[in-house]
């Protein structure tokens, strides 16, 4: 058995349904198998690097993703014999179906190798065999704080993302849901469990602030901002779900240092079709509120040019001020969801000392308010509610 219980046979017969792998043994035999384990943490799934040595001294490395009940039941505190897995199915099987649109664009993610989908996680695990970055690029980092360079690399990726997912048939992925806010309504429950802790670290900012945006902390709000308007104004494209620094690597520099040169954008499990301009706030809430404001404009500037340079056709109803509509529009959604990531941010800290996670909790509660403070300004302009139910 190999570590977190993956038997080695598994890790060849998912081997061999890739073409890529099968090109590169070309009839040479297998000495040696080695799956590590890279994600030590994570609440889906469980994230290997596999090397393969082959007779003649020659390697081949790649990504194995499998989806992890066991990870899953813990995080979600979820009891073994009575546990609902078919979130987890849902989310696997997306990214799944993602990367086999993906694989149709020339796009800043990962080449998928082979993949299978699951209809009973509990029995029959699924996969997701795809390339590996290890040792020419490294993980951007969650609580890193993106540069000015950073946030324009960022918007120039998603820009190309969005014209070349254009060649794909929209119709082929239209029907997306975002699956854990959406479809499984996940994140209601971890705002009900976070939000609480962000009012106990300074009740007289966050008491009104969640009071004010606990009528659209609901999955109605969640769908209208995700995908809802953008649909309404025809302009929906597929979107990450989820692009914080923690799902972004980026390439490393010769001396090993990090680059501000995007590798890939990885962890697709909640992509859906709807607002893409979402991934591109998500990425820009992460960064401090003077940096966020100045780069505002030149970052959708690059987006939309980029877009527009890429793209064969470029879609009409696709104009600049729809791009800064959807901007704002994802900027409610980034508000609300800045309820629970001080929770969830301080939770996975690590064994910090008392001072510097005080110093972490004034920084993220800094944030925190500044982005929400932002969102309630456009929800008030935008008249949020009468939009929701308008639609």
């Amino acid at each position: 058995m190999s570590l977190e219980g993956l038997p080695d046979d598994f890790v060849l017969s998912t081997l061999r349904t890739s073409e890529c792998f099968q090109r590169v043994k070309n009839g040479k035999k297998i000495v040696n198998v080695s799956p590590s384990v890279l994600s030590k943490d994570g609440y889906l799934s469980i994230v290997y690097l596999v090397e393969v040595i082959f007779n003649d001294d020659s390697k081949f490395s790649c990504i194995l993703k499998i989806p992890s009940a066991k990870r899953y039941i813990e995080a979600m505190g979820q009891d073994e014999k009575n546990a609902n897995l078919a979130p987890l199915e849902t989310l696997h099987n997306r990214e799944c179906q993602a990367f086999e649109i993906l694989r149709q664009c020339n796009t800043t993610a990962p080449k998928l190798y082979a993949s299978k989908q699951v209809v009973d996680v509990a029995k029959d695990s699924g996969y997701v065999l795809m390339e590996s970055f290890v040792d020419n690029a490294a993980v951007f980092g969650i609580f890193t704080a993106p540069t000015e360079e950073q946030c324009i690399n960022v918007a120039h990726n998603l820009g190309k993302l969005r014209a070349e997912v254009a060649k794909v048939p929209l119709e082929s992925y239209s029907m997306w849901n975002e699956p854990f806010r959406v479809e499984q309504d996940m994140l209601t429950v971890l705002m009900q469990k976070h939000i609480p802790a962000l009012i106990k670290h300074d009740k007289e900012t966050f008491g009104p602030l969640t009071e004010e945006l606990e009528p659209f902390t609901n999955r109605k709000t969640f769908s209208y901002l995700m995908k809802g308007h953008a649909e309404k104004l025809g302009v929906q494209s597929l979107t990450h779900g989820d692009l914080h620094g923690g799902n972004m690597i980026v390439k490393l520099n010769p001396d090993g240092s990090r680059s501000n040169e995007i590798a890939s954008f990885i962890d697709w499990q909640t992509s859906f079709c709807g607002n893409s301009l979402y991934d591109l706030t998500t990425f820009l809430s992460f960064a401090d509120a003077k940096t966020r404001h100045k780069m505002e404009k030149i970052v959708l500037d690059e987006y939309y040019n980029t877009y527009l340079e890429h793209c064969q056709s470029p879609d009409p109803n696709f104009s600049r001020e729809i791009c800064q509509e959807l901007y704002d529009i994802a900027l409610m959604m980034s508000g609300i969801e800045w309820q629970h990531w001080f929770g969830i941010l301080t939770d996975n800290s690590g064994n910090m000392n008392e001072d510097d996670m005080k110093e972490l909790k004034e920084k993220l509660a800094v944030q925190t308010r500044d982005v929400i403070q932002d969102a309630i300004r456009l929800i008030r302009k935008y008249d949020l509610q009468s939009l929701i139910n308008n639609a």
